[in-house]
């Protein structure tokens, strides 16, 4: 959607050049471009980079960090002064 959307490299690509393209997009981001669909479109772009960019930051979240649940209801027991989380129902 990105490489569509960003329109071509040089306006003034041979045919050649356009195959080579295409074959570099398909080789390093494994994306099979439609010819007729690559053209200049600002909006479209942006979104691809929104998403792309959003994509990445989820996948390079840490997973070892501590993850913290709401409660909506708790019921709590205190065992020698000591409060303790006895049952909880999470949102």
């Amino acid at each position: 959607m990105k490489p569509e959307s960003s329109g071509w490299p040089r306006p003034d690509m041979t045919d050649d050049e356009k195959d080579a393209y295409f074959k570099k997009i398909w080789e390093m981001d494994g994306v099979q471009l439609d010819r007729t669909k690559i053209k200049v479109n600002k909006a479209i772009r942006s979104l691809a980079k929104l998403f792309l960019n959003s994509a990445w930051g989820k996948f390079a979240q840490n997973p070892d960090k501590v993850e913290t649940k709401l409660i909506r209801r708790a019921c709590l027991e205190c065992d020698r002064g000591r409060l303790s989380l006895v049952k909880s129902c999470l949102l």
